[in-house]
């Protein structure tokens, strides 16, 4: 398993974008509900905030 999340263009059958940051396995992946941001969390004991659009980091929280 990588240390990445990939979010994909369904319609087109092609990744978008690839979520890199994480530096331990992905544990959990959320959409707020608007759909524009991403929240990711990983064994590394960190938490990622992501803008869903672009695939950029907005935020990380160290220590969760």
């Amino acid at each position: 398993m990588d240390c990445n999340a990939k979010l994909w263009d369904v319609e087109m059958g092609k990744i978008h974008s690839t979520l890199k940051g994480h530096e331990g396995e992905l544990v959990s992946l959320h959409f707020n509900s608007d759909g524009d941001l991403i929240l990711t969390g990983s064994f590394d004991k960190t938490a990622i905030i992501w803008d869903a659009r672009i695939g950029d980091p907005v935020h990380q929280l160290v220590g969760h």
